[in-house]
């Protein structure tokens, strides 16, 4: 298992910028503080945590030059679903979906063990989610079913993704969501 992306918490928090620090640290006081889970469970829930928000940064480079405008803090939330964080995990699905963003390896995409390369694995897994929010213009309850399950088959199947779709949504974004800054109040003028 190839930990060469491992980052430790305390880096990871101290690289964020103030406003998502606060977010993530609030994020994880609630989640240690105020839930009955276990101890263990907390600490594992908040280690996933953290190993998804390491990401955010490529994410975000990644989005800027593809010119893509969609939410990252939903991106983020896709990630956690799909893969915990964890670049190196293999799906045991019949296309051996890889890494991150759990991209399928085809004929017409890069290899598994490429797919494997966080900056790969995201560039087309965010190139995917693009695509799928294109079809669903805009939608992204169907553009992640459409990601979870293709564009065809949800059509057919309205149920298919719709599990997939409300777990991202409604169970992993809070816990990625960090709103825009407040902007600053415009200087009030009290010349004569």
């Amino acid at each position: 298992m190839d930990k060469s992306n491992e980052v430790d918490a305390e880096s990871l928090i101290q690289s964020l910028s103030g406003t998502k620090r606060i977010f993530l640290i609030i994020s994880v006081c609630l989640i240690v503080f105020g839930t009955g889970a276990d101890y263990t469970e907390t600490q594992e829930f908040k280690n996933k945590i953290i190993r998804v928000e390491r990401w955010r940064s490529l994410i975000e480079t990644t989005m800027r030059k593809n010119q893509y405008t969609m939410d990252v803090d939903k991106v983020l939330a896709l990630i956690a679903q799909e893969s915990g964080g964890n670049s190196w995990i293999v799906a045991d699905d019949r296309w051996g979906s890889t890494g991150l963003m759990q991209v399928g390896p085809r004929s017409w995409t890069p290899t598994q063990a490429q797919l494997k390369n966080p900056k790969i694995n995201i560039e087309w897994g965010l190139w995917f989610l693009n695509g799928s929010l294109k079809l669903a213009d805009g939608d992204w309850y169907n553009a992640l079913r459409y990601y979870n399950c293709g564009k065809e088959r949800a059509d057919d199947w309205p149920s298919c993704g719709t599990k997939y779709a409300n777990l991202v949504l409604t169970y992993w974004f809070p816990y990625f969501y960090t709103p825009d800054p407040a902007p600053e109040p415009d200087p009030i003028c009290l010349c004569p």
